[in-house]
């Protein structure tokens, strides 16, 4: 058992979703049309969870995938430049496009209806825009509308003329099935992601404008856009952008059961591919990987095994991909001391190199909006503490900031601890004198920053900074 999970890889998109990971109520609710915009943290199975409804076979949920940052970082620079109507009819245009190749790759459309749709997709809206299409869809599908490279094109009709046809004919041609057109922001890991910021949220806040906007058409009966994002990049578009979507909106959250119950579906799948979900008991299937669960009366078992659990679930932030990371390194632990199960030392071991991780995942995710996260990262090891209150952490900041950018920043301070609560780097402590409780975002989502109150760095985090207690 412990060989098979040591080689675990860490990206849903890198395995086999289907065998090893366990339905999320947040999928029915997509494939219902009941959301349009998923909210999960990275890690939290975005990705897994799109290429899990592209994969499915259900000719009445056709459903197609677009990486957000390769549509739109190629195409919102041109529809930026364009007037209010031309812009959101260019972005409904693309959505279109999405359904479009998600019919094409079920098979359920006719040459005859390929022909026709693709006339409507040949009345090009901008010149411009054919240049970004192959970055977000297959070429064989930019050839099908706009024909090979040097091929005629369709003479040019009006934004609102193009997609009002369009809308019409695929709602048309869909009759009878819902298709799914999933933004997932997969691909984002980029070193220069913070150069791309402000056009990211541009290009999200027009998705979101073309997606209602075209759920109002013809075609919005049978076409569902989904955004899948995380929630602090969703949280900080104009309230405008969001308003609509406050009734279509779910969450990609775990619980310390449910994670469980995945982890333990994933490590009895690989070891028996054919064994039935009714078959697996997820609590059975981890504890003969623990030591300490092995090794007490089953009076003491449960409290034992629900410690160790615990454990896992606190340094793993409630995330998928992080609680994979955290039981493959300690099977290797374990494997590496000649062991057939996880007893404490491998945990410590894993724990260690969880660190480590944390610390590489939360750096790539705040470069997003801190360029220099790394540099602040490092000047902060200078507190060498890992509770404070949030004025001494906020003059931290504050001189770190001005060493980077050569001038005081107090609300550059207020930006940068806003994000380190949101990914639940850093979290507030509440202490009424009986009872001390550490508040981070993942356990709270609905927890928001107290700068009245003392500030803790998540464990993980304070030991790869080697920062003290």
């Amino acid at each position: 058992m412990l060989e098979v999970v040591a080689t675990w890889e860490l990206d849903a998109e890198l395995d086999l979703p289907e065998r090893y990971f366990r339905r999320h109520p947040a999928e029915d609710a997509l494939r219902g049309g009941g959301a349009q915009v998923l909210l999960g943290g990275r890690g939290a199975g975005k990705t897994m969870l799109a290429r899990r409804l592209v994969a499915a076979e259900n000719p009445l949920i056709p459903a197609s995938r677009v990486a957000l940052r390769d549509a739109f970082m190629a195409a919102v620079r041109r529809i930026k430049t364009l007037e209010p109507k031309e812009a959101d009819a260019t972005a409904r245009y693309l959505i279109l496009l999405g359904a479009f190749q998600a019919l094409i790759e079920e098979n359920l459309l006719q040459g005859s209806d390929i022909r026709e749709l693709a006339r409507g997709f040949a009345a090009k809206l901008d010149p411009r825009l054919e240049d970004a299409l192959p970055l977000a869809f297959n070429r064989t599908l930019v050839f099908e509308i706009f024909g090979a490279p040097g091929a005629g094109r369709a003479a040019r009709a009006s934004a609102g003329q193009a997609v009002a046809m369009v809308e019409s004919r695929i709602a048309k041609v869909l009759e009878g099935r819902k298709a799914l057109v999933l933004f997932d922001e997969a691909a984002e890991r980029v070193a220069d992601a913070g150069a791309l910021d402000a056009l990211r949220d541009d290009a999200l806040t027009i998705l979101l404008a073309a997606a209602d906007r075209l759920s109002r058409s013809p075609a919005g009966a049978v076409i569902a856009p989904v955004l899948m994002v995380r929630p602090d990049l969703f949280e900080r578009l104009p309230e405008h952008a969001r308003y609509p979507w406050a009734e279509r909106t779910c969450d990609l959250t775990w619980t310390p059961e449910r994670l469980r119950d995945m982890c333990g579906h994933r490590v009895a799948r690989a070891t028996d591919p054919k064994i039935a979900d009714a078959d697996i008991h997820a609590d059975v299937v981890l504890k003969k990987m623990f030591r300490s669960a092995r090794d007490v009366m089953d009076k003491e078992r449960a409290s034992r095994f629900s410690g160790y659990w615990n454990f896992v679930w606190r340094r793993t932030r409630a995330r998928p991909r992080d609680a994979v990371h955290f039981l493959r390194a300690a099977a290797r632990a374990a494997g590496y001391a000649g062991r057939d199960d996880i007893d404490a030392a491998a945990l410590a071991e894993a724990d260690r190199q969880q660190s480590a991780y944390l610390r590489r995942e939360l750096t790539d995710e705040l470069r997003a909006d801190i360029a220099d996260i790394d540099d602040v990262l490092s000047g902060l090891v200078e507190l060498d503490r890992r509770e404070m209150t949030a004025q001494q952490l906020m003059a931290a900041l504050e001189g770190v900031l001005t060493r980077i950018e050569g001038s005081e920043a107090i609300s550059g301070a207020r930006r940068v601890i806003e994000r380190l609560f949101a990914v639940s780097a850093i979290g507030n402590v509440a202490d009424d004198g009986r009872k001390r409780r550490e508040i981070f975002k993942f356990l709270e989502p609905a927890a928001e920053f107290d700068y009245g109150g003392a500030v803790v760095f998540h464990p993980g985090l304070a030991r790869s900074m080697e920062l003290a207690g």
